[in-house]
């Protein structure tokens, strides 16, 4: 993303929950300084035991954290992903999610609409090391984290829902692939 100018960081981490990034926002993002800030919630919070209350307002004092910094903050679902479990679980989450993008007005993309009903099979390939709350086993294909195909397709969704911009998902993995580059090189 040279070409645009713009420096992209991830701040996520693996199994971490809004309970986790209330805390560490303050020391892991906003010393970034950054302008915008992409707030995908996914799923941990059902499996670490935190209510959907707590899960509302771990989200809003992150958000208020980033409002003081003047940080403009694009909220986000997470995926469907390969096990009904876990989808049915998040439903929940994601009426927590509506619920404060009508309190805020926050701009807000629902990614589990957007990809619903759609063969995402190929989305996913990492194999899992296991998660045993969230009913994967060591060896399996991990249904829940998506790979660099998931990635890209999210990408062109979030780039087209936010930021009206027409990524072509197809050429950007083709051009990955031809040029040998991956992560985290790329």
């Amino acid at each position: 993303m040279a070409e645009w100018q713009i420096r992209c960081f991830n701040a996520g981490f693996d199994g971490s929950t809004t309970r986790d990034i209330v805390t560490l926002v303050k020391d892991f993002v906003l010393p970034h300084k950054p302008h915008i800030l992409l707030y995908q919630l996914g799923s941990n919070d059902n499996y670490a035991g935190i209510s959907d209350s707590e899960y509302s307002n771990n989200i809003k004092k992150t958000l208020t954290q980033l409002d003081q910094e003047k940080t403009v903050v694009l909220l986000m679902s997470d995926l469907p992903s390969g096990y009904n479990n876990h989808n049915d679980a998040y439903q929940a989450r994601r009426k927590v999610l509506k619920s404060i993008v009508a309190e805020t007005k926050i701009p807000y993309l629902d990614l589990y609409d957007s990809f619903e009903g759609i063969n995402i099979s190929n989305f996913f390939s990492l194999i899992s090391e296991g998660n045993e709350d969230a009913g994967i086993k060591k060896g399996e294909v991990d249904m829940i984290h998506p790979n660099m195909i998931g990635n890209a397709c999210m990408a062109k969704a979030i780039l087209q829902a936010f930021f009206d911009i027409d990524f072509n998902a197809d050429k950007y993995l083709k051009e990955v692939k031809e040029s040998n580059i991956f992560y985290p090189g790329f």
